[in-house]
């Protein structure tokens, strides 16, 4: 069995790996170690991004014309005549991709070539894999809210053109994409794909790994400032006595906007207050390093969402800063929703204060959650099999 993935990029973001990592797990499950997976990816993956994959990931950046061309041609780049080798040979092509189709992330005045362009230019081997007549799957993944216009043609769209079987990871992903594209459409239901990503236990820490966002920043609604808040919360973890890690999730050197630049400045603002903390440095890790150092916290506090599934996965209690409503139902999975305060009504003393009930209920929260784990994990798996049963 050969199953083509696409929609991730491994480098530069904890999300992508743990997504991939929980697909070969989901994979192996279902079809047994021999199951193969070829990951494709627009940009060239460092070294260390994909060193813990077990699969190969290869690169192609060509436009939808070239490899439509090479196809029709039999003529074209190596590496274009090489993709279009993997897709005729594979089972299944799955776009793995998290989040779609959502306000909060794009917002575009609609015209249909201009959303038919940019799906190309973003998917083109989506395309390919369509014009070839292979199966789709879109794997789990977040959807809306979607009030815009061009976000439900979007949709629209991809469920009618680009997607043999859509799943959604939450309730409301699926209420939304579902009255986007039709009530009479299928739209299965399951946990992320990351919960399944494996790790090694290891003694916890008297740590508390906290998973600043740059993108909370740009969602942040309350009157007092995200930074402001995450500094009165490290003055308190300090005040328990239990150190302080911060863990970036998106950490792209090569972009202003990364959770390393949020990290260091909470970080320089507690240094000034002398309250010494970590930075983990997340680009010389691994993926699985990653997920280890999460679950050997006591506690994390995060604004990251596959640092909430990387711990709880793991049994590591979670409290959550979110901005979606993907947070609220992923700690329901586990039995979590009250550790959960929205972007838009934080501040220092609600924060703090309910940090130090976290913190005391720890314990309690981790039995709670690792009841939970077989669980979410079969969750997964059964969906799965509905997801790609035509190939198992």
């Amino acid at each position: 069995m050969k199953l083509v993935t696409i929609g991730l990029t491994a480098e530069y973001n904890f999300g992508s790996p743990s997504i991939l990592h929980g697909m070969q797990t989901l994979l192996h499950t279902l079809c047994g170690p021999d199951a193969e997976i070829v990951n494709y990816q627009s940009t060239v993956p460092t070294p260390q991004a994909v060193s813990d994959l077990g699969f190969v990931t290869k690169t192609n950046s060509t436009d939808y014309r070239t490899l439509r061309k090479a196809y029709q041609t039999g003529k074209g780049a190596p590496g274009d005549l090489e993709l279009i080798e993997d897709l005729k040979s594979a089972d299944l092509v799955a776009d793995l991709y998290g989040i779609c189709f959502c306000d909060n992330l794009e917002r575009r005045n609609y015209s249909y070539p201009t959303m038919v362009a940019r799906k190309q230019k973003h998917q083109p081997i989506l395309f390919l894999a369509k014009k070839m007549g292979k199966r789709v799957i879109k794997n789990t993944a977040s959807f809306g809210p979607m009030a815009t216009e061009y976000n439900r043609k979007s949709a629209q769209f991809a469920a009618k053109r680009l997607y043999d079987r859509v799943c959604a990871r939450e309730v409301q992903s699926k209420i939304a994409l579902t009255h986007a594209i039709g009530k009479d459409a299928e739209v299965l239901l399951s946990p992320d794909t990351a919960n399944l990503m494996p790790y090694s236990p290891s003694p916890r820490q008297n740590r508390v790994g906290i998973s600043a966002s740059h993108q909370i920043l740009k969602q942040w609604a309350s009157p007092e400032g995200y930074i402001e808040c995450m500094v009165s919360l490290g003055k308190a973890i300090h005040a328990l006595g239990a150190e302080i890690v911060f863990i970036p999730n998106e950490y792209d050197p090569n972009k202003a906007d990364n959770d390393t630049a949020v990290c260091r400045d909470i970080q320089s603002a507690l240094a000034a207050q002398d309250i010494p903390s970590a930075v983990l440095d997340v680009e010389r890790m691994t993926s699985t390093e990653l997920k280890n150092e999460i679950a050997a916290c006591g506690a994390v506090v995060a604004s990251r969402y596959h640092t909430c599934v990387a711990a709880l996965s793991s049994g590591t209690p979670v409290l959550v800063l979110g901005w979606h409503y993907k947070y609220q139902e992923l700690l329901s999975l586990y039995s979590q929703t009250s550790w959960l305060i929205s972007q838009d009504a934080c501040d220092s003393e609600k924060l703090v204060s309910m940090f130090r009930r976290f913190w005391q209920l720890r314990e309690e929260n981790r039995a709670t959650i690792e009841a939970q784990i077989p669980l979410v994990r079969q969750k997964v798996i059964d969906a799965g099999r509905q997801l790609y049963g035509e190939i198992v």
